[in-house]
């Protein structure tokens, strides 16, 4: 196999000075890649797809530097936190819920007890529809 010489893609040498430097000016990546309407799965700014695509790979300018197979696995993983972020909200307000509806039963307010329970109903049914995008099995 041929060993690449300085210069022969020039796109190349220049990211790989930009990722020697860490920090990169968005200039300094729009002379090498486009924008894509992606963004950094570890900081959330924007990533640009290099213009140099063997292989399909982006960078953004906080330094990370993501092939396409890379990005996909950290954006599942994202897709994934936020799901079981999502649960564990639901839940936490179901417990905060039946605590309000004990201490409305022992306090005699009907009104907010029934309340309570009802919002219980609700975020039950929220935690059912999220269970399959976890892949948790029903209860």
């Amino acid at each position: 196999m041929a060993k690449r010489m300085p210069g022969n893609r020039p796109d190349l040498d220049r990211e790989a000075a930009i990722s020697e430097g860490g920090l990169a000016e968005p200039g300094a990546l729009d002379e090498i890649g486009e924008r894509a309407a992606l963004t950094c799965p570890s900081y959330h700014g924007a990533l640009w797809r290099l213009r140099d695509d063997q292989p399909l790979r982006y960078r953004c300018h906080t330094g990370h530097a993501f092939s396409s197979l890379s990005l996909e696995d950290a954006n599942a993983q994202n897709a994934d936190d936020a799901i079981w972020g999502a649960i564990r909200a639901v839940h936490e307000r179901i417990i905060l819920a039946r605590e309000r509806l004990a201490w409305a039963r022992r306090a005699g307010r009907h009104a907010d007890a029934e309340r309570e329970q009802l919002t219980n109903v609700e975020n039950e049914k929220l935690v059912e529809l999220l269970r399959p995008a976890a892949r948790i099995p029903s209860e």
